[in-house]
């Protein structure tokens, strides 16, 4: 078995303009424990998971691997990159725009699948940011929100 790391040695933290008050305030890792994240449930201003003390919708929350549908696609954890989907599921959700952490431009981020392997992959924007043929952020029956309030897309984070 390989070693537990927790710390990504790109992990800067949130971005400049991201209007987080952790802005400049160390890296995630610092901040939180971890640079990386355990996909259990995504932010959702339409979700109803009780009990994460956010309005969410369950991805792997409460899921027994026998119920995982396509677990080459469905993401289990990634670097801090991952919640950028969040950017157009959540209200407000803003700083989702500026957690790059390989490169200020994009949003590339390393995930683990439930079924165990790993890749390196640029996360999209709508109308693929939650599903596609590389990566499932959520599971298929996911029936959440899916665009920004307003249809603001985002863009890069400030680019």
């Amino acid at each position: 078995m390989g070693e537990f790391i927790a710390r990504c040695p790109l992990d800067q933290g949130f971005r400049p303009g991201s209007g987080i008050s952790l802005e400049g305030r160390g890296t995630f890792y610092e901040l939180y424990g971890g640079s990386y994240i355990y996909q259990s449930a995504i932010l959702d201003s339409n979700g109803n998971l009780a009990g994460t003390g956010h309005t969410s919708t369950a991805v792997l929350w409460g899921a027994r691997m026998g119920e995982i549908e396509w677990p080459s696609l469905l993401v289990m954890a990634g670097d801090f990159t991952l919640q950028y989907p969040e950017f157009f599921t959540a209200s407000p959700g803003l700083h989702y725009a500026f957690l790059q952490m390989h490169d200020p431009r994009r949003y590339d981020t390393n995930l683990l699948f439930t079924d165990g392997h790993i890749g390196s992959h640029e996360l999209r924007e709508p109308p693929e940011h939650l599903r596609n043929s590389e990566y499932h952020i959520v599971r298929p029956s996911y029936t959440g929100r899916t665009g920004r309030v307003g249809g603001r897309s985002g863009g890069r984070g400030g680019r």
